[in-house]
């Protein structure tokens, strides 16, 4: 089996978020790692941009528009109505704006 490290980077510089991780998925707008032991972590607003086996390393990119991204995706993805979307696309547009000035 493989155990990842896991790598977070994000504007303000990167971290080591989690050891011996063997599962991870998204839910609610951040990614849960799950690790050898069956212990888990949430990591809001994240993705996964590298997956390297030979060195045992994922990745993660962090920044505070992704989680609200995600969730929008995966409320298309699951059928939700275009009132819906739209409100959440305009909520998402909002925190932009806050994050970008």
């Amino acid at each position: 089996m493989c155990e990842f490290r896991v790598v977070l980077r994000k504007p303000e510089g990167e971290e080591e978020v989690a050891l011996d991780v063997v599962r991870a998925a998204y839910e609610d707008g951040g990614l849960v790692l799950i690790d050898i032991t069956g212990a888990s972590k949430k990591v809001d607003g994240a993705i996964i941009v590298d997956v390297n086996v030979p060195k045992e390393q994922l990745e993660l990119l962090g920044h505070p528009l992704l989680g609200r991204f995600l969730n929008i995706a995966f409320a298309h993805v699951r059928g939700a109505d275009k009132g819906t979307l739209r409100a959440m696309w305009e909520e998402f547009k909002r925190a932009g704006d806050n994050v970008f000035g």
